[in-house]
């Protein structure tokens, strides 16, 4: 069964699918406009392809009111994304998205299957929604460009449900199959074919949707492309899901707000983002941060030592890193290798970019009138969250060492690589006993 059948039926608890035309079931007709039950799906649903499915389907429970209730909901749940609301003139780009919307049928059929099936995933396209109003509001976004930009926020995801389940399951990280036409970073393909299928559009926009995995450093997926040849489109959404991901994985568990991830975005803006990190820190400008810490006072010297280990956690394995890459050299033909050591330069510029923006605030600090502790915890905050986000780095770089150790072809570069991997685990563990 395709993959769009299968996620039809898995999400059958909670939609009701209509025939949009006359179908056979197992030798049984169907009228147009009648409901469908389990058994005549579960007969018809194998012998079509995604395009039958959606032009033989329907969601009424799905439209273009539920998805601004959604993006209201959303709206209501981000108290960043509810001060820039009140700061924008939002209502007339919100008409042109509805409008643009309404009658794409196969749009809302595949939404309302992203909103049951994968809703993290729903949350996160009416994520990047908003941000594309705020931003074309901010940037007097010409309009056609601001449609196209919707679009691929619209579609960049609605590709996933053209892709096995096993390759979409949370606890599945998509890097295994990085390079495999079927594994999860297949929906960037699948998703350019679904706008186009169903929706003339310019090639720009389909460059966008095949590209929001990419970054500028090639360190993204599924192609590895990099430089300023990337789409903008695609950058933009690139942004906006990296921004939410991490806000919900790392700082909205916290009550941290939006506004709370500049340090972040400036950290990754080279070598990452690219300029249109720029507009969306101006943006945050407008959103106050959060003004208290996420520790207590009695509990900022624990928050203080973790945040000196750490630093000395990255410190330790950027030599051991920069060791491996003097090894093995820098110039080479092999994609892999060259992605790995331009993750490598990314960290390092990520750290580097951190000890300076730390030392400045510090500095701001100490020249404050009262000295208070709120300012000089806010310092350390956030150094200690963009620590976490400079290791999670270095631990998706191991993640690829690893990948990376099984089809090394020369001896001394396989030698090389496991010699590197063996560095960083121990230093892993070391990290893990001085933590306890």
């Amino acid at each position: 069964m395709h993959a769009l059948g299968a996620y039809v039926l898995e999400s059958l608890d909670g939609l009701v699918f209509y025939a949009r035309a006359p179908l056979r079931c197992a030798g049984e007709h169907v009228d147009a406009g009648s409901a469908l039950r389990m058994d005549q799906l579960q007969a018809w649903l194998p012998q079509c392809g995604s395009r039958q499915i959606e032009e033989g389907l329907e969601v009424r429970s799905f439209n273009t009111t539920t998805f601004r209730l959604d993006l209201e909901e959303l709206l209501e749940g981000i108290p960043t994304l509810s001060a820039l609301y009140k700061k924008v003139d939002h209502q007339y780009l919100l008409k042109h998205i509805l409008e643009l919307l309404s009658p794409l049928h196969a749009f809302k059929f595949r939404l309302a299957l992203l909103r049951q099936c994968l809703p993290f995933e729903y949350q996160r396209t009416l994520f990047c929604i908003w941000f594309v109003i705020f931003e074309a509001e901010l940037t007097d976004r010409e309009l056609n460009s601001f449609k196209n930009l919707v679009v691929t926020a619209l579609g960049h995801d609605l590709g996933l449900l053209d892709v096995d389940r096993r390759f979409t399951r949370h606890d599945h990280d998509p890097r295994m199959h990085c390079d495999d036409d079927q594994g999860y970073y297949s929906h960037v393909h699948r998703s350019a074919e679904f706008v186009s299928r169903w929706l003339p559009t310019s090639e720009r926009v389909l460059r966008g949707i095949r590209q929001h995995h990419e970054k500028m450093d090639g360190t993204g997926f599924p192609a590895g492309l990099s430089g300023n040849g990337l789409a903008e489109y695609g950058q933009h959404i690139h942004l906006y899901d990296t921004l939410f991901s991490v806000y919900k994985k790392n700082y909205q568990p916290l009550n941290k707000g939006l506004a709370d991830l500049k340090p972040i975005i400036e950290i990754n803006a080279v070598t990452h983002f690219g300029k249109v990190a720029v507009r969306l820190l101006d943006l945050l400008e407008k959103a106050p941060r959060s003004s208290r810490v996420f520790f207590s006072e009695e509990e900022y010297p624990t928050i203080q030592a973790r945040t000196d280990l750490m630093a000395q956690y990255v410190e330790a394995s950027l030599g051991i890193i920069q060791q491996f890459t003097a090894d093995v050299g820098f110039r080479h033909e092999d994609r892999s290798l060259f992605s790995l050591q331009n993750s490598f330069i990314h960290i390092a510029l990520s750290y580097y970019k951190l000890r300076i923006l730390h030392k400045q605030a510090m500095l701001a600090d100490s020249m404050s009138d009262d000295g208070a502790y709120s300012k000089v915890s806010k310092a350390v905050e956030e150094n200690y969250l963009s620590l976490r986000e400079i290791i999670f780095h270095i631990n998706k770089f191991l993640y690829r060492l690893r990948l990376f150790e099984s089809r090394a072809a020369h001896p001394e570069l396989r030698t090389a690589v496991s010699r590197t991997i063996t560095a960083l685990d121990d230093l892993n563990v070391l990290l893990l006993e001085r933590s306890d």
